[in-house]
């Protein structure tokens, strides 16, 4: 289940990226479709919920990563509540900043790098 979590967070991250360029590129107002968006959050979302509800691998706590999942787990939940101070931003009209979205890639990046690292233990 942690495998399938892991396949819809890369999902999510390659959403997140054509959203990123998509908003951070000049020249006049973004335009982000909103149903890509909507697909990143969902599958960002079922990811996270997945990552969070699969089994722990025994061999990644003999390994010492035991860890590892709970704190990937949590830095998604971080993610997740970036992205919807970003959703509600663009709800109520206001330009996103490069900061906020820059916060909310690398934390989700983090999060899907050590889960990567928990599954690669495990």
């Amino acid at each position: 289940m942690l495998a399938d979590a892991f396949l819809l967070l890369l999902a999510a991250l390659a959403f997140g990226a054509v959203l990123a360029v998509l908003q951070l590129r000049g020249g006049g107002p973004p335009r982000v479709p909103l149903p890509v968006g909507v697909l990143h959050a969902l599958l960002g979302a079922g990811g996270t919920a997945l990552a969070a509800l699969a089994p722990s691998e025994a061999a990644a706590s003999r390994a010492g990563a035991g860890g590892f999942r709970s704190i990937g787990v949590v830095l998604l939940c971080v993610a997740l509540a970036l992205g919807l101070v970003i959703l509600r931003r663009r709800v109520h009209g206001r330009r996103l900043t490069t900061t906020l979205v820059g916060i909310h890639a690398l934390v989700a990046i983090s999060g899907v790098v050590v889960l990567s690292a928990y599954l690669a233990v495990g």
